[in-house]
């Protein structure tokens, strides 16, 4: 596909309009060509600011990481590993090899709540963004979902530090580091966005993946050419989007105060089909074959570990709201948005303020 970028202002001095030193000029990044999703970065600049050195930094970045993790290309490093583990040790690069690591690490410590083996299932259920306007009558059959279940298996997957190879010990297993590979990903634009001296900017990969940088930045002035934004002390403002909503065209249930931690966000509200009024969703139970069932259709976490945020978000939804509550709650660096399909909104107990717009949800203690 064609890069789609946006340069949403001209940095025009008008008459009646002072500069100074503390204005900040705002560039929106779009990509939909790498990682099999859209990358869109909101950067906040002074005058002057050579613009296009930074844009093309962030298309490095992306074409380099889409070579190595993405799993529907059989060219990729990710993609050849997939082809070839299975007959003898694969040696990887340092970069594929962390992030796997790190993947594995997750599994583990949720005993595959989050496995990145997972493939077998997601072709088999076929559950993509379209899939809630499809006409299904049938969903997979249970001799089909243990034949799948056979290749879903994180155990399967041997690394070897020393030599930083990967094998896999039983043909049909793959894997899928398309969330995990988010995480890393952003880091690696934050670090660099922030060594080409850029202090506010709010980084997005995917749907469900974000990173704020810096405190918020508020418009001073709108101009016929464009706008002049300063910075604030204040946290960016993140919305919680209404997972009812299937057009997107709803404002947000509520908002809250983010910067510098990473959010995820996992649900049932987007990717699903009904069958006899029975909601299947894209988030997998290893155990049984099928989708998560339990009562959250969203659940958004914000997290100090960024490379690991979106497979503990998906971790966090399979294990379903008890479970999920618990581990928040004892694990330091890490707070939680739960969404009940009764419309209900938990903040675990160190989130912080929440503002509530949408009076058809309501704000519950957890008891």
């Amino acid at each position: 596909m064609k890069k789609l970028l946006i340069l949403l202002f001209s940095l025009v001095l008008l008459t009646g309009c002072t500069k100074t030193n503390d204005d900040f000029y705002r560039y929106n990044f779009l990509d939909d060509q790498y990682l099999d999703t859209v990358t869109s970065i909101i950067i906040y600049h002074h005058e002057g600011y050579d613009i296009e050195a930074l844009e093309d930094g962030i298309f490095d970045i992306l074409k380099e990481t889409h070579q190595i993790y993405d799993s529907h290309d059989d060219s990729s490093e990710i993609g050849q590993v997939n082809l070839t583990a299975h007959l003898a040790p694969v040696e990887v690069s340092d970069e594929l090899y962390v992030v796997i690591e790190r993947a594995l690490e997750v599994a583990a410590i949720s005993n595959g709540a989050y496995d990145p083996t997972i493939t077998p299932l997601t072709e088999l259920w076929a559950i993509d963004d379209d899939s809630k306007w499809s006409n299904r009558t049938e969903i997979p059959s249970d001799e089909e979902i243990a034949e799948a279940l056979n290749n879903v298996d994180y155990t399967k997957v041997i690394l070897n530090d020393k030599d930083k190879t990967v094998f896999f010990e039983q043909d049909g297993i793959t894997l899928d580091l398309g969330g995990i590979s988010k995480g890393y990903i952003i880091v690696l634009l934050r670090d660099y966005i922030v060594s080409q001296g850029i202090e506010h900017a709010i980084i997005n990969v995917g749907q469900s993946s974000q990173l704020p940088i810096g405190t918020r930045c508020a418009e001073k002035e709108t101009t016929e050419e464009g706008a002049i934004y300063v910075a604030t002390e204040d946290p960016w403002r993140i919305g919680t989007t209404d997972p009812f909503d299937l057009f997107g065209f709803n404002p947000p249930i509520g908002v809250f105060g983010l910067s510098d931690v990473a959010l995820s966000s996992s649900g049932s509200s987007q990717r699903f089909f009904m069958v006899d009024d029975v909601r299947y969703h894209h988030i997998f139970d290893t155990e049984t074959g099928y989708p998560a069932d339990n009562e959250l259709i969203l659940i958004q976490i914000l997290s100090d570990d960024v490379v690991g945020v979106d497979a503990i978000s998906t971790m966090l939804y399979v294990m379903g709201f008890e479970a999920a509550w618990d581990y928040v709650e004892s694990t330091d660096g890490l707070e939680a948005v739960f969404i009940t399909y009764d419309k209900e909104l938990y903040l675990s107990s160190g989130f912080g303020e929440y503002e509530i717009f949408n009076t058809e949800f309501t704000l519950k203690n957890k008891e």
